[in-house]
């Protein structure tokens, strides 16, 4: 997804401020799931540049409790 769209959606979604977080994830942290397959890797290194975590929504950061069943 271009960038030029993603702060309009992040808008249309109404996400609360306290919850932005803008941090930059290690590609290395997918490398370790297990499901992660060398072609995975090739892939993720070829076409992804870097990854930004914009929100963390929990609990704490919203006004949703968690799920209880």
């Amino acid at each position: 997804m271009p960038d030029d769209t993603a702060p309009d959606i992040y808008e249309a979604m109404q996400l609360p401020s306290k919850a932005r977080l803008d941090e930059r994830m290690a590609k290395n942290l997918f490398y370790q799931q297990p499901k992660f397959t060398r072609r995975d890797e090739a892939l993720f290194t070829k076409d992804i540049e870097r990854i930004t975590l914009r929100y963390a929504l929990t609990p704490e950061t919203t006004h949703l409790a968690p799920y209880r069943d």
